[in-house]
């Protein structure tokens, strides 16, 4: 849609309804993650947000109606060596580790990459036999969810003391997704304005005037709905035919 403006009989172009608009949000320390399907999102808790909406109500319940959230569905782990790494017998020089809330591989799960990291190639646990080494892939005991095949270190000690000069950065499913409040109010105003700016007004045209004694003239263009067109032409064929009937 397009409004114009007219002033002393000149028309002046005043608003387009599908301009483009940006931006800047302040995340700071907010990461947002993604793999695969699986990915993190900033929503509001309202009615008629796609995410909100297609929570469980349990979910909604533990959440405040109306504000921002971080909703993680990814996970992150930076390991120094420090953790408590096992050696396990599948493959030459295995380790695993025991990680909260990591989606272990199971039913539906078994043939997707559910961990990727900076150190090692990710694979999925049905490849596991078959994908060589260097590779990390999670398991499906939670005991030791996290297994990392590495010919390059013979021993436990000498692995974990390689993470610690180079850390292992990880990212994977979230078993249960997490949902934290955004508390940051210049965040929150920049969401708000990127709402407001980017919100659809279909089928509704609002036209406001602030100063006194302007008497603006407008002129509106708008592509006609053929539906409409269409259904008005088919309900007034409809009453002649019953006319011709009766």
């Amino acid at each position: 849609m397009k409004v114009y403006r007219n002033k002393n009989g000149v028309r002046t172009q005043l608003y387009y309804g599908n301009k483009n608009e940006f931006q800047l949000l302040s995340l700071g320390t907010i990461e947002l993650c993604k793999i695969g399907d699986y990915q993190d999102a900033i929503f509001r808790a309202v009615n008629g947000n796609t995410v909100y909406d297609s929570l469980t109500s349990e979910q909604k319940d533990g959440l405040t109606y109306g504000k921002w959230y971080i909703l993680n569905k990814v996970g992150k782990a930076t390991l120094d060596g420090s953790e408590n790494w096992i050696s396990v017998s599948y493959g030459v020089n295995s380790y695993a580790l025991a990680i909260d809330n990591m989606l272990l591989s199971g039913t539906g799960t078994q043939s997707l990459v559910l961990a990727i990291s900076n150190l090692y190639r990710g694979i999925s646990y049905d490849n596991r036999a078959t994908s060589g080494d260097n590779v990390i892939y999670v398991n499906n005991v939670a005991e030791s969810s996290l297994y990392v095949r590495n010919t390059q270190y013979e021993s436990l000690n000498g692995f974990k003391t390689a993470l610690n000069n180079k850390n292992l950065e990880v990212i994977y499913y979230l078993a249960t997704p997490t949902y934290t409040e955004i508390t940051d109010t210049t965040l929150i105003g920049q969401l708000n304005d990127l709402k407001k700016n980017l919100q659809t007004y279909k089928n509704i045209t609002n036209i406001f005037t602030v100063t006194a004694g302007l008497e603006p003239e407008l002129e509106v263009r708008y592509l006609k709905d053929d539906r409409v067109a269409i259904n008005s032409t088919l309900a007034s064929l409809e009453a002649r035919v019953t006319l011709l009937e009766g």
